[in-house]
C-alpha cells in the first residue's frame, strides 16, 4: 500500500469494498474486484453529505438529496436498520444491531461483527423458504482470507470452514478475527437458503455506553497494563504485550523534540501508539477495545449538563475517586483501583532507545526534565498553584466546531492540538508546591476574590507551557541528581539568571518596586512565547490587550497600572516550578491512564474528517522545517524536528496491525501511516460506535 514495503503483505495494492460486478489485475499482479454499483451509491451518499458540511448520521441525511423532509428522514433511517431484503441475515450482540457509524454509511460495510462478542445471528423466513421455526437448519460459517480483495465472495475466493453446526432460525457465534472478512450460509437439507459476508471489527465506544461487564473489563486490562512490567508481561500475555512504561518513553522524547506534537504528526503518532495500547489490552483481554471518553459532552446520567469535575470520568468506578474524603487536591496520590500505577524509576545512560535519547527528572523519573514531582506513583491534582481548577471551562463544542470547520490537516491539527487538546492537561493533571500560593495570595487582599478570576485562570491555563518555553531556553536549571529521600523543597528547578532577586535587590526590596519593573519581568518571561503564537498560552494571549503605549495589560482590570499585582505573581511562579501532575506534563502525560481514553477521541475526530469530509490526509511542509530530499528526511534544527513532515518516518513506528516495515529497521512514515490506517481499509482491526456529535447540534 503506498509504495510501502511490508513484511507478510501478499495482498492487492489498492483495497476495495463491495459486492462483485467485474476483475482485472493489480500491479503486483494479484487479481482484485471491482466495487459494486451498490457501494459506490452508498460511498455518493456520504460524499453528497460532506460537500452539504453535515455533522452526525442525522445531518447526512438531513442534507442528502434523497431525505429532504422529514418523513423521508424518518425512512431513510429505517432503511440504515432494516435488512436488505426478507431473507437477509440480522447481526446482533447486547448493543443490538449494527453501530449507528455503521448504519449511517461512514464506513463502506453494510454489516460487522465484533470479535470476542457473542453474536446472535437470526434468519427471518421468508414465505419461499417457510416452514416451522423450530426446523433445523445447517449453520456454516467460512473465515475468508486476509489477503483476498473484500469484494472476492464467488468460487476462487479462499475460504476456511470454521465450524458447521445445527440450530434453529436463531443461533449464536463467537467471531474472532479482526480485519477478516467472513462467509456466513445458513442451508435448510442440501438447500441454501442465504450467504452472507461481514466484516469482523472490534468497536471502540463511548466510555459512558459500555455494559458493565465492558467497562469492567477495560479498566482491569488497563490497570494492567499500566503496573506489570515488560518481562513478567510477556510471559503472562505474550508478544503482543508491551507496557505503559514503552508508550511513555517513546511519547516522552527528549522533551523539547517530540515528533509527535507540534505538525500534522499529532494524529499518526498518536493514532499508531494507540493501535499498540490496544494490541496490549487485547492480549489480556480479547473483548477490550481501546474505547474513549468524549470530554466536549459533559451530560449526566439524567440528561443534565455537569462541571467537568462532576463527570463520571473521576468516580471511583472509573478513574477517580474524586471526593470530598478522597480529593486530590489534599492528597496528591491517586486513590483507588489507581493507586500503585507506577512512575518507571532510570538512572542509568541505557533507557532501551539506542540513540534516541528520553526525558527524566532529577529524580531519575520518566518525565518531562523540569518536572521534579518526586512521586514513584501516579499524582494529580485539580488545582493550579493553589487555585482550584474544577470551575474552569475544558474546551466543548465551539472547539470541536471549529476543527471540523477546517479543510487541510495543517489547519485541522492547529485546531485540534491547540484549542480542543492542550488545555486538559492542565485542568486534570494539577501542579503544586509552586513558587507561590494563590489560595493564600487571594487570602492575603480578599478583594481580588471575583475581581481577578479570569485573569488568574488565564495566567494559570499557560504556567506549566512557560515553564517549559523557560526550561528549553535556558532560562530554567534543575539539579542533576536528587535521590528519592530529598524532599522537593531541596531540589526544586529555579531560574538560572536570577533577574528578578537581582532586580529586587536593586530596588532596595518588593516594596520598592513599581509596575514598570514588574511589567519588564513579566514580559521577560512571556513576550517571546505571545508573539511567536506558542501552543498552550493562547488562553494567556486572550486575556491581553494591547494599550496606546504599545503595553500588554489584562483586559478584565482595564488597565496597565491595575494589572500590577498579576504581573509580580505571575512573575514569582514562572520564577520557581512547582510539583507537576504525571497528566499535566503534557510529553509526560502518558503516565496516567486517562490518557488513552481522552486520545483515542482525537482519532474519532479524525476518522470523521477523513469518511465524512473527504479530509486529505497529506500537508504541506513547514517553511522552517522542509524535507531534505538529497538524504530523504528532516534535519533537526531549532525550528524544526525530524518527524514533523509528510515523508518523514516516524520512530519507532515499523508495526502496523502486525505487519513490519521491510527493511527491518526502518520505520513507516507519516504517509505510510495515513494510507496504512486509513479508516475504510478492510485490515484495519477497528471502527469508531458514532460520529453523531448529536451533543454539539
Amino acid at each position: 500500500s503506498a509504495g510501502v514495503e511490508v513484511a507478510n503483505m501478499d495482498r492487492p495494492t489498492m483495497y476495495q469494498f463491495g459486492t462483485a460486478t467485474s476483475t482485472g489485475t493489480a500491479e503486483d499482479g494479484t487479481e482484485v474486484t471491482d466495487v459494486s454499483r451498490r457501494t459506490r451509491s452508498r460511498l455518493a451518499l456520504v460524499l453528497v453529505a460532506a460537500a452539504a458540511g453535515s455533522v452526525g448520521a442525522t445531518a447526512m441525511l438531513r442534507n442528502s438529496p434523497v431525505a429532504t423532509s422529514g418523513a423521508a428522514l424518518a425512512a431513510s433511517s429505517e432503511a440504515a436498520t432494516s435488512p436488505e431484503s426478507s431473507g437477509a441475515l440480522e447481526f446482533t450482540n447486547e448493543y443490538g444491531g449494527q453501530p449507528m457509524s455503521v448504519q449511517s454509511g461512514y464506513y463502506p460495510w453494510e454489516r460487522i461483527v465484533e470479535p470476542y462478542r457473542e453474536t446472535t445471528m437470526a434468519f427471518p423466513e421468508s414465505e419461499e423458504a417457510a416452514g416451522n421455526s423450530l426446523d433445523a437448519y445447517t449453520w456454516k460459517v467460512y473465515l475468508s482470507a486476509k489477503s483476498t480483495d473484500v469484494s472476492n465472495t464467488g468460487d476462487d475466493a479462499v475460504e476456511t470452514l470454521e465450524k458447521e453446526w445445527t440450530d434453529g432460525s436463531n443461533t449464536t457465534y463467537m467471531f474472532e478475527s479482526a480485519g477478516s472478512w467472513y462467509n456466513v450460509r445458513v442451508l435448510k437439507g442440501e438447500s441454501l437458503l442465504h450467504t452472507e459476508m461481514v466484516i469482523c471489527k472490534y468497536v471502540r465506544r463511548e466510555l459512558r455506553l459500555l455494559t458493565d461487564k465492558d467497562r469492567e473489563a477495560y479498566l482491569s486490562a488497563m490497570h494492567t497494563y499500566y503496573t506489570v512490567g515488560w518481562a513478567e508481561g510477556k510471559a503472562l500475555y505474550g508478544d503482543e504485550f508491551t507496557p505503559a512504561t514503552w508508550m511513555t518513553r517513546w511519547h516522552l522524547g527528549t522533551s523539547y523534540d517530540s515528533p509527535y506534537h507540534g505538525r500534522p504528526s499529532f494524529f499518526t503518532a498518536h493514532a499508531y501508539l494507540g493501535s499498540i495500547i490496544e494490541r496490549s489490552l487485547q492480549s489480556i483481554d480479547s473483548s477490550v477495545a481501546l474505547h474513549y471518553w468524549d470530554f466536549t459532552n459533559l451530560e449526566g446520567p439524567t440528561g443534565q449538563t455537569v462541571e467537568w469535575s462532576e463527570s463520571f470520568m473521576f468516580e471511583t468506578d472509573w478513574f477517580g475517586p474524586h471526593t470530598a474524603e478522597h480529593s486530590p487536591d489534599t492528597n496528591k496520590l491517586v486513590k483507588g483501583r489507581w493507586h500503585d500505577v507506577p512512575v518507571m524509576r532510570n538512572c542509568s545512560t541505557d533507557t532501551g532507545h539506542g540513540d534516541y535519547d528520553v526525558s527524566r527528572n532529577s529524580y531519575c523519573l520518566l518525565t518531562e526534565y523540569g518536572n521534579n514531582n518526586p512521586s514513584q506513583y501516579l499524582t494529580r491534582s485539580f488545582s493550579l498553584c493553589g487555585m482550584s481548577t474544577k470551575h474552569m471551562k475544558i474546551p466543548g463544542c465551539t472547539e470541536l466546531m471549529g476543527s471540523f470547520n477546517q479543510t487541510n490537516m495543517t489547519d485541522f491539527h492547529h485546531y485540534s492540538e491547540y484549542y480542543l487538546h492542550v488545555d486538559l492537561h492542565s485542568i486534570f493533571g494539577g501542579a503544586w508546591e509552586c513558587n507561590r500560593d494563590l489560595k493564600e495570595w487571594f487570602e492575603e487582599k480578599p478583594s481580588r476574590l471575583g475581581q481577578y478570576n479570569e485573569t488568574i485562570d488565564s495566567v494559570l491555563m499557560s504556567i506549566i507551557i512557560l515553564w517549559e518555553e523557560k526550561y528549553a531556553a535556558g532560562t530554567i536549571t534543575c539539579p542533576d541528581y536528587c535521590g528519592l529521600e530529598v524532599p522537593f523543597s531541596e531540589c526544586m528547578c529555579s531560574s538560572s539568571d536570577e533577574t528578578v532577586s537581582q532586580q529586587v535587590q536593586a530596588k532596595g526590596g518588593e516594596e520598592n518596586m513599581g509596575v514598570d519593573d514588574w511589567y519588564e519581568l513579566f514580559m521577560a518571561d512571556v513576550q517571546g512565547p505571545l508573539e511567536e503564537g506558542k501552543a498552550g498560552v493562547h488562553r494567556l494571549a486572550e486575556a491581553l490587550t494591547v494599550d496606546s503605549k504599545g503595553r500588554y495589560y489584562f483586559t478584565e482590570l482595564g488597565s496597565y497600572e491595575a494589572s500590577e499585582g498579576v504581573y509580580e505573581v505571575s512573575t514569582k511562579l514562572l520564577e520557581r516550578p512547582g510539583q507537576i501532575g504525571q497528566f499535566a506534563s503534557p510529553l509526560g502525560s502518558g503516565n496516567d491512564p486517562i490518557f488513552w481514553a481522552i486520545h483515542a477521541n482525537f482519532e474519532k475526530n479524525w476518522q470523521y474528517m477523513r469518511l465524512a469530509k473527504g479530509l486529505p490526509s497529506d500537508y504541506e511542509d513547514a517553511s522552517d522545517c522542509l524535507y531534505n530530499e538529497t538524504t530523504g528526511a528532516t534535519i533537526n534544527t531549532a525550528a524544526c524536528i525530524a518527524g514533523w513532515n509528510y515523508r518523514d518516518p516516524l520512530t519507532p513506528m515499523d508495526d502496523i496491525f502486525g505487519v513490519k516495515r521491510l527493511p527491518l529497521g526502518t520505520y513507516y512514515t507519516n504517509k505510510e501511516i495515513s494510507e496504512l490506517m486509513r479508516p475504510d481499509r478492510q485490515e484495519a482491526p477497528y471502527i469508531y460506535d458514532e460520529f453523531g456529535y448529536v451533543h454539539c447540534q
